[in-house]
């Protein structure tokens, strides 16, 4: 049976959700209501609130499928989201903290501000856009990881055995990644970068960037896999002479 609690947002600073095989979906609501709303079978969650953190948590033998929270437009607290199988979606959400972890669930987020971002999977799929935040840790083993437009200072991306690729909108220093036998493709708004690569096989490929000390410091770690730097000023500029 579908299910709504309404909670006060007013002295929630933190969601913490902790998931088996349910998905769930975080998106801010429409009205300016200051309340927090969970959508999903009355029989598969448990919600309670502890010192200013709303503690979500699935029922044991649950068959829900789904569960849904809308946040008020103007809360601005920290998510702590895991499941083991369930995929993750948070949209058009600022807050402090966000934490995503799923085993072998897909992760999409976009328009997300805060600022530390995490994103943890082991085999599911990453997929961010427009993201900003100070300082970004992203990681994957064999799950696929694309990244659009994204503002970050300071990033992490770790992708042992998979494809990762990011778009920067920004200046992002330092930019650390780790891909052992997959690729790395970083699209950047800059054509000067620090960028270097340590491998057996790897090398570093460049396409409209080049090297300058004191740049923007872009490293990378493989065994095999290559870094390819592409800098997007030129499809910039002609995305603006088109418009």
């Amino acid at each position: 049976m579908d299910h709504s609690d309404t909670l006060s947002a007013l002295l929630i600073s933190r969601i913490h959700v902790r998931l088996g095989a349910m998905s769930v979906s975080i998106m801010p609501g429409e009205s300016e209501e200051d309340q927090i709303r969970l959508l999903g079978d009355e029989s598969s969650f448990r919600a309670e609130r502890r010192d200013g953190t709303l503690f979500v948590t699935q029922k044991p033998r649950s068959r829900a499928q789904t569960l849904s929270i809308v946040l008020p437009l103007s809360w601005k607290g920290a998510l702590d989201v895991a499941t083991l199988r369930g995929g993750i979606s948070v949209f058009r959400v600022s807050g402090t903290d966000f934490r995503f972890r799923s085993l072998t669930g897909a992760i999409r987020t976009s328009d997300l501000v805060c600022m530390t971002l995490h994103m943890s999977t082991l085999t599911g799929k990453t997929d961010g856009n427009a993201l900003s935040a100070d300082r970004c840790l992203i990681r994957t083993l064999t799950g696929g990881m694309l990244l659009t437009a994204c503002d970050f200072l300071s990033a992490r991306l770790r992708a042992l055995r998979t494809r990762a690729e990011m778009d920067l909108s920004g200046t992002c220093t330092p930019l650390s990644l780790c891909c052992l036998m997959g690729s790395a493709t970083v699209y950047v708004p800059f054509s000067l970068a620090h960028a270097s690569v340590r491998s057996v096989r790897g090398q570093l490929v460049t396409d409209g960037v080049f090297p300058a000390p004191g740049a923007p410091r872009i490293t990378m770690t493989s065994v095999t896999a290559n870094l390819q730097l592409i800098c997007s000023l030129d499809e910039q500029a002609a995305t603006f002479e088109e418009e």
